[in-house]
């Protein structure tokens, strides 16, 4: 029993110390003097970065305002409203604005905390005529 841990126990030595010879040989060669390049090579090697000779001001562009988001009312029929051009009732949205009233006179428009009331324009070219169709 005594001869069978020995074995077991010399065994484990001998392979602990083959990765231990292994880091040392990596060690000697990190060690080993490294050759860059001469001093008369680096004279010789041009200059990689550009340099101006006048200071230039620089301008910071901002992005240009975005234009305000024009609504056009031009009809409203059957509580409903044409507005851009699209017909839309209560509840739809609209860039954004949620469409919370349609009356005779004009439209409710809300976003966040922010209510709109547009109007219609011109009501004379805004009426619409209901024309009887014939079976």
């Amino acid at each position: 029993m005594k001869i069978a841990v020995t074995a077991v126990a010399s065994a484990l030595l001998l392979y602990a110390q083959s990765p231990l010879e292994k880091i040392d040989r990596l060690i000697d060669q990190i060690k080993q003097p490294r050759t860059g390049l001469s001093a008369n090579a680096i004279a010789k090697s041009y200059d990689p970065f550009v340099y101006s000779s006048t200071k230039k001001k620089i301008t910071v562009r901002r992005p240009a305002p975005k234009p305000k988001q024009r609504f056009v009312l031009s009809a409203i029929f059957n509580n409903r409203a044409k507005i851009n051009g699209k017909w839309y009732k209560r509840g739809d949205t609209l860039y954004g604005y949620t469409i919370v009233d349609v009356s005779a006179t004009g439209a409710t428009l809300k976003r966040g905390g922010k209510t709109l009331r547009i109007a219609m324009q011109n009501r004379a070219k805004s009426k619409i005529k209901l024309i009887q169709m014939k079976d």
